[in-house]
């Protein structure tokens, strides 16, 4: 659990980050939107902020909804039984016991 928990941390902050990034970025040149907003009479830094901001907090969201899940399921999973029945009818214990 040591090593698998910050893996799906690192998977759960970069995929929920990127949508938003992606659509910061290309996503204003794709609809067309680019060029107004860089004509609009706001420094290029507080866009930029902004967009990053956006960003940061969509992937931290993410991240903590993920792992939210995933102790919700686990709970979920150990107040159930915890087990798993296999081919055999015997019960496979999970939970790391």
């Amino acid at each position: 659990m040591g090593f698998l928990l910050p893996f799906f941390l690192v998977v759960f902050v970069l995929s929920g980050g990127q949508v938003v990034a992606v659509d910061a970025t290309a996503g204003e040149k794709e609809k067309g939107t680019l060029e107004a907003l860089l004509a609009a009479p706001v420094p290029l830094l507080q866009i930029a902020l902004g967009k990053t901001l956006a960003t940061v907090a969509m992937a931290l969201l993410s991240g903590v909804a993920g792992l939210l899940g995933l102790a919700l399921g686990g709970a979920l999973s150990a107040r159930l039984g915890g087990g798993l029945l296999t081919e055999r009818g015997e019960t496979l214990v999970l939970g790391g016991r």
